[in-house]
């Protein structure tokens, strides 16, 4: 089965900080999941730009990011960004788990909130989203 683990680098690595990088490190050596990036970044960035500042920063699992969302226009919730995803790249719903990291609670279809874990951009993802994105990758 596949997982994916969707992850706002700006305010969920909290600026490519290290040891949150270490964190999303643990979630997919726990999980084996694949990561679609959701960040604002993506709209100033390339792919190869973004997996080279996560590297930078420690990050092992470059090869399991398989993709970036969608510029949803005049929708600017991330969850219609998320769901474009999904319908574009998972039409048969072979997406068995999944998880979104997120501060930003706009994710619009319940679908989508019940896979979803509410980081803050204070302090970005800390332990204990770590723990609540793995345990939903692994129910």
């Amino acid at each position: 089965s596949l997982r994916a683990t969707g992850m706002d680098n700006e305010e969920v690595l909290h600026h490519l900080n290290p040891e949150m990088v270490e964190r999303l490190n643990n979630i997919v050596e726990k999980t084996d999941s694949r990561i679609v990036i959701s960040s604002s970044w993506r709209n100033l960035h390339t792919m190869e730009e973004l997996k080279g500042f996560l590297l930078k920063f420690g990050f092992k699992y470059n090869d399991k990011i398989i993709g970036i969302t969608p510029n949803v226009f005049r929708r600017y919730e991330r969850g219609y960004e998320i769901d474009s995803w999904f319908k574009c790249n998972d039409p048969e719903k072979k997406i068995s788990k999944f998880c979104i990291l997120d501060d930003n609670n706009d994710m619009v279809y319940p679908y989508l909130k019940k896979k979803f874990v509410l980081t803050t951009w204070k302090n970005g993802m800390q332990n204990k989203h770590m723990e609540k994105a793995i345990e939903i990758l692994r129910d």
